[in-house]
This record gives C-alpha cells, structure tokens and sequence, in this order.
C-alpha cells in the first residue's frame, strides 16, 4: 500500500487548483481561492497539533484577480501561471474575458528568500474558461530561452498557443472532440487534463466518449485524444 501522509491542510472555502513538483525543497501550489501561490517543502509532513505546517510553506505571491488557476515549469527557475475573476463559491462561475497570464521569477526568492517576482506577461480577453497548461520542449538550436506554451480552453472548446518570448498567442487547435455539450446547465470542464510527452499532446474530454487521433500541425508530430467518462 502506498504511504500517504498530509502536507498540510487549508480552512474552508481554500481551493488548491494545481500543484508542480519543482525540486525537493520546492512544491508550488496555485490557489483558486485566495489567489495566491505557495511553495511547501514536499517532504514535511503535518502533525497532529499543526495540521495547517505554517513552518513548511511559504506565500510566494498574492494576485490581484479572484483566482489563479493553473501553472507550468518553463525552466530556468520561472513558472507560468493563468489568473482570472472566477468565483469558486457559493457556486462556479466562469468570468470570461478576465483571464491573464502571468511569469514569475524564483531566482531571487531562491537566494534571499524574498517573494518572488511576478509580472503579467499578457490579458487574453477572448478566453472563456481556461482550464490547463502545459509546456513544450524548446527546439534545437532555438534561440528562445522560455518554451511555448499551451492553454485549454473548454468552454471554446480549444487549444491557445502562447509564445513568452514574442508574448503573442493564437487559436492552436479546435476539434470537435474539446466541445462541451450542446445547451449544459453547468460550467464547462472539457480538456480538463492537458499533457505533452514524446512530440505528442494528451488530453482528455470528460464528456465525449470517443477516441481521435490527428496530426494537424508540423509543429507537434501528432495529437492523440483518449477521452472517458468519469
């Protein structure tokens, strides 16, 4: 059996919407509510008389918006991280056209212990309700020190494409297989995984019971979508 044991536990209404392991000193957490960004020590576990292990995490930084969502490693001690005014409770509700992305910089935290430095690298206004993200490998001889990234968006039903270095980003993908029911009642929760791995993109549609694969870019060797309900 598994050993499972409690970093640490957050009051109600905390919601911890992502988590990245970084280094054995580093577990980044986003929070969808507050919207902020922790760093805990993945091997310090909660004890009974301190189950909340204040002296095992640290806030890195403190977000304008309502909430943050997801976050990705690009490398080179930076982290990229999307923010938007989504209200988590009494109910979800998406706030299209609210959504940011922002770069965050763990050097000088790592070697002061300082908050770390965060800067919003663009607004994507079109966006929907941003779900995912993940980052590809840089290409050989690239001269680009930040890796492209990509963004779900289930309630469009697509993939954005988004470049730190040029800060620009684009549609890169839109199926069928990512749209959300016709005429649903709730927030949509489609792509809600997002991976890449051996020149492909994984994701999953949680509603659509269908397997596709495709190649539609040169720039990913193929795309590969098994979906299931859960």
């Amino acid at each position: 059996m598994p050993l499972v044991q409690t970093l640490k536990t957050c009051p109600f209404p905390t919601v911890i919407s992502d988590v990245l392991y970084r280094s054995p000193d580093s577990l980044p957490l986003a929070f969808a509510t507050p919207a902020e960004l922790h760093s805990i020590l993945p091997n310090s576990t909660a004890g009974p008389n301190s189950t909340d292990n204040k002296k095992a995490y640290r806030i890195l930084h403190s977000f304008d918006e309502q909430s943050c969502s997801r976050i990705a490693d690009p490398g080179i001690d930076n982290y990229l991280v999307t923010t938007s005014n989504l209200q988590v409770f009494p109910q979800t509700r998406p706030a299209s056209g609210t959504y940011s992305l922002y770069r965050g910089n763990l050097h000088s935290w790592n070697c002061t212990g300082n908050k770390t430095t965060v800067d919003r690298l663009v607004d994507l206004p079109e966006a929907q309700y941003l779900m995912c993200m993940a980052t590809l490998p840089t290409q050989k001889n690239s001269i680009c020190t930040l890796p492209l990234a990509l963004i779900s968006d289930p309630t469009a039903g697509s993939i954005l494409k988004f470049d730190p270095e040029t800060k620009n980003y684009t549609t890169w993908l839109a199926h069928p297989t990512m749209a959300p029911p016709l005429n649903s009642k709730t927030p949509a929760l489609e792509i809600n995984a997002l991976r890449y791995y051996n020149g492909c993109i994984y994701y999953t549609n949680t509603r659509t019971p269908v397997q596709y694969i495709d190649s539609p870019s040169a720039l990913i060797l193929g795309i590969r979508m098994a979906s299931q309900n859960i």
